[in-house]
């Protein structure tokens, strides 16, 4: 069941990437740049934008980008156990279906999602300042856009990501140049167990 924001919202696209261990990820990638772009140009009057995602497998598909991307990057998860090697056979895997190339419009369209997708068509097409809001997912965007010749101002996240020990994020980060910001939130004390497990590595 589709279920439309209650805000006002532009429908760039509405397929989910494929499998990227059987087939190309984003066979209509083209597409969703140009539409993207068109988007960034029309959003140009402001000075700055803030982009945040939720996408489900996305930090499988920002490993497959950052590794095929030249960084030994490990990412973080929304779960307390972090299912790295999972992580690590799926790339694998998909790396074994298409080899990745010296070129980031190749490893996105094979291994990628539509929110890399977008973030990197966007870009292209607004002038102001851009700010990515989220995790090692966000990386992956970054590593796009360093390749692409666009360098987003920094990457916004949470405590959550920099001290998660599973993953690469600082190490990653560097690597990349990227700046980060990290929120030291503490939702211990709040009234809302979803936001308490957040304190369990949720």
């Amino acid at each position: 069941t589709e279920i439309l924001p209650y805000v006002p919202h532009s429908n760039i696209y509405d397929k989910p990437g494929l499998n990227i261990v059987e087939k190309t990820a984003l066979p209509e990638l083209e597409r969703i740049l140009e539409k993207s772009e068109v988007l960034g140009k029309e959003l140009s009057f402001v000075n700055e934008v803030y982009i945040g995602e939720s996408i489900p497998g996305g930090t499988t598909t920002a490993m497959a980008i950052l590794n095929s991307l030249g960084y030994d990057s490990i990412v973080s998860s929304a779960s307390p156990n972090n299912p790295v090697e999972l992580k690590r056979k799926i790339v694998s895997m998909a790396f074994q279906r298409e080899k990745p190339r010296d070129d980031w419009y190749h490893n996105l369209k094979e291994y990628g999602d539509p929110m890399m997708a977008f973030v990197v068509g966007f870009s292209q097409g607004f002038n102001g300042k851009i700010y990515l809001a989220g995790g090692t997912q966000m990386l992956a965007v970054a590593a796009l856009l360093k390749e692409s010749g666009i360098k987003p101002e920094k990457i916004l996240t949470t405590k959550y990501i920099v001290n998660d020990e599973s993953s690469t994020f600082v190490k990653t980060a560097r690597e990349i140049g990227i700046e980060f910001y990290s929120a030291n939130l503490d939702f211990s004390n709040s009234r809302f167990r979803g936001l308490r497990d957040y304190e369990n590595g949720y």
